[in-house]
């Protein structure tokens, strides 16, 4: 799975397709909440009066041109498999603000004959990406339904199959579900089991988990999770910890988003990545926050740096392929050990990979308090300074077991580019290696900030994934 963003998604000229979503019959009303995720980012669509945004979309590609009454019957299948995908929301305009939900019935919902996108111009079109991104950026909206586009571009030789978003209905895993199971079902096979869930066939579904979460206790007052989860808010000045280092934009501003897409590390070398930190006692994960902490503080920051990374909320196993937002935060903060005294990058890692993993541990058991309460409990109240939330989330797409039959090559999750006022990178891993996707502000300064950071990131795994000897390392 490659992670990119639209601008640089190369996709050839071809005949673009779209499959209309029609409701067949009205939404019923429904005492299911959204979970807290989806409802602060429909609160937040809704003060911003429905700009275009935060979508997730995925795309891959299949031989030969596109079967529209296979694919047609592949996105039925996903729309009436997963119930996220036939709900809608709303917000009251009363003081509270309420956030409402209907769900259509299964079978409630009906995907069209693929029609030629108003705009395209042509049947090749030649900016596809840019076609895609006005489709997108059109449907794909909190607040609208549908609010998902369910498309392909035929050619010939290959066409590409396109699923996307608003990210109300999804995940990062959530969208490597979707492409997984819609490439099945296009293939003709078994497809995975269906997902409906709060009362349709199948398992359970992401409407099961809001009601759980809903329902679900909070913790005691007096946890202590709590207390740290408020105390690490609190050492950041009562919002989430920001990026260390200079980026040009001032509290209060944004700049438009540039995005990279840098290859770390390829395959041999992620493996060698991979047992070297956990000779050393940790994980893949912890190298590479370690290996994160090490290049900001060469580039001029502390030994101390906090962050937040998503964490993902599938706990029960009958939601493992289920669609959805399954994702909560939790607060890290990695400690450089080199207490003042020279030392190569390579030992400096050593001395931290250990108590890094330790410390994504002890995160994980701050992230089962929920957010809610978390936001509650701040003294003074949440107060976030900055548009974006510094963090630095890994996804191993390797365990992502694909459906029966699964096929289909190049597939791609695309995110959306945007205007942004922090650091945010998405390292993942695949059979290709480890590679790192990052979103910053594109100024001046942020350039100059990012290129020292990413060099001295590349250096550190590189080192550490190619020393035959831990003593023969250095910089």
């Amino acid at each position: 799975m490659r992670v990119t963003t639209i601008d640089g998604l190369r996709t050839a000229p071809g005949r673009y397709l779209e499959f209309p979503v029609l409701p067949a019959a009205a939404a019923l009303p429904s005492s299911i909440p959204p979970c807290f995720n989806q409802e602060s980012h429909l609160r937040a669509a809704d003060a911003g009066g429905g700009a275009p945004g935060t979508w997730l979309c995925g795309v891959f590609d299949v031989p030969g041109p596109v079967d529209e009454d296979a694919l047609r019957d592949a996105f039925q299948r996903l729309v009436d498999g997963h119930a996220t995908l036939r709900s809608e929301f709303s917000v009251s305009d009363d003081d509270a603000r309420t956030v409402r939900r209907a769900v259509y019935l299964e079978g409630g919902i009906h995907v069209g004959r693929p029609v030629t996108a108003p705009g395209s111009g042509s049947e090749d079109d030649e900016d596809v990406a840019g076609l895609l991104r006005d489709r997108l950026d059109a449907h794909c909206r909190p607040l609208r339904f549908p609010n998902y586009v369910l498309a392909a571009i035929s050619r010939p030789d290959t066409s590409t199959i396109v699923c996307g978003f608003d990210h109300v209905h999804v995940d990062a895993l959530s969208l490597a579900i979707a492409i997984d199971e819609v490439a099945a079902a296009y293939a003709g096979g078994p497809h995975a089991p269906r997902t409906v869930g709060a009362g349709g066939a199948g398992g359970a579904g992401h409407l099961d988990y809001c009601r759980e979460e809903a329902d679900a206790a909070q913790v005691d007052p007096h946890d202590p999770r709590l207390a740290e989860w408020v105390e690490f808010l609190a050492d950041a000045g009562g919002h989430a910890p920001e990026f260390p280092l200079d980026l040009g934009v001032p509290i209060g501003e944004t700049a438009p988003q540039y995005s990279d897409e840098v290859r770390l590390l390829d395959a041999a070398e992620a493996d060698d990545f991979s047992a070297a930190a956990a000779r050393s006692g940790g994980t893949t994960y912890a190298g590479l926050l370690t290996a994160l902490a090490l290049a900001t503080h060469a580039a001029g920051g502390s030994d101390l740096l906090p962050l937040t990374f998503p964490a993902h909320t599938r706990h029960d196993e009958r939601y493992r392929r289920a669609l959805g937002w399954f994702v909560t935060s939790a607060p890290i903060t990695v400690s450089v050990h080199d207490a003042g005294r020279p030392a190569d990058p390579r030992t400096i890692f050593d001395r931290t990979v250990a108590d890094t993993a330790r410390e994504l541990r002890h995160a994980l058991e701050l992230a089962e308090v929920p957010l809610r309460q978390v936001i509650a409990a701040t003294a003074g109240g949440y107060r976030p300074r900055r548009q974006d939330v510094f963090m630095a989330s890994y996804l191993d797409y390797r365990r992502i077991a694909p459906a029966a039959n699964a096929f289909g090559s190049n597939r791609t999750h695309v995110s959306n580019v945007t205007r942004c006022d922090d650091v945010q990178l998405w390292f993942s891993r695949t059979d290709d290696g480890i590679a790192v996707r990052t979103r910053h502000p594109d100024t001046p300064q942020a350039h100059r900030t990012m290129r020292t950071v990413l060099r001295g990131l590349r250096a550190v795994l590189a080192g550490v994934a190619t020393a035959s000897d831990r003593s023969e390392w250095a910089a």
